[in-house]
């Protein structure tokens, strides 16, 4: 699945018809590696791919449990003026302990909508709200659920000098289990020209039960269509970690 999607990265551009836009007006804007969506819209007619490589341990008893893989491959794709299309999958391989049989299989696959409400205007933060569908049938069997699963979150980010601060509330609903309620605040700052860090606290919460996650990273624009990242995290209360690396690819030519 994987090749594919380089392949046909590498290959439709040839096809695609229009003018290319000046570099200098392009500017890749990742979601990457943070788990607070920002409320940048891709620019209309333009695909942007993300991608990363993430290994997960959860400590627990008998076994720890590890998780690595493909993570959230992303095709985001400008359909109007304040509205995005995504497609996000994740292509995992965990496995418990050192003797079991390890488990490979796409993970998950949703189908989801940005809408940009309103831009930021001087204190005022930029607004935007997103909403997806996963559906099992599209996972292997290994990580397949027995429903539908529901996504929507609100979106807010306020930038001021070289810095910004966004901050998520979002809600994951399935079928005979109750809701996951979702919180992330983000901080992150220009460094250099080309640097920039953040640091993320991130939480999830279903019924009386909460996971509070801490995560900080670093990313690094190699122009104005490429950028890299690199991420870490802990579980404050689940004795898990978490490590990512990834980039951003703003494809710099029309689809339509």
């Amino acid at each position: 699945m994987g090749k594919f999607i380089l392949l046909f990265v590498m290959l439709f551009p040839a096809q695609m018809h229009g003018q290319v836009k000046s570099l200098d007006t392009l500017k890749v804007n990742s979601d990457r590696p943070d788990e607070t969506d920002g409320t940048y819209i891709i620019e209309k007619g333009y695909l942007q791919l993300e991608h990363g490589i993430s290994f997960l341990k959860e400590n627990g008893s008998p076994h720890s449990v590890y998780t690595y893989g493909l993570e959230d491959v992303a095709l985001r794709l400008g359909i109007a003026k304040k509205v995005e299309f995504q497609l996000l999958y994740l292509l995992a391989r965990r496995y418990e302990g050192e003797i079991t049989a390890k488990e490979t299989g796409i993970a998950s696959t949703m189908f989801a909508l940005k809408y940009q409400v309103v831009s930021q205007k001087g204190i005022l933060p930029s607004f935007s709200v997103t909403g997806g569908v996963n559906l099992p049938y599209l996972a292997s069997r290994t990580f397949r659920n027995r429903y539908i699963h529901y996504s929507a979150a609100i979106l807010f980010e306020h930038e001021f000098n070289q810095s910004e601060i966004g901050y998520n509330i979002g809600v994951n609903m399935e079928r005979s289990q109750p809701a996951e309620w979702v919180y992330a605040i983000c901080y992150s700052r220009e460094l250099s020209e080309k640097f920039k860090a953040y640091i993320e606290n991130y939480i999830t919460v279903q019924q009386h039960a909460a996971e509070i996650n801490l995560n900080g990273g670093l990313a690094y624009s190699l122009n104005n269509l490429l950028a890299f990242d690199i991420a870490t995290g802990i579980s404050l209360n689940h004795n898990a970690q978490y490590f990512t690396v990834g980039f951003a690819y703003l494809i710099p030519k029309k689809f339509f």
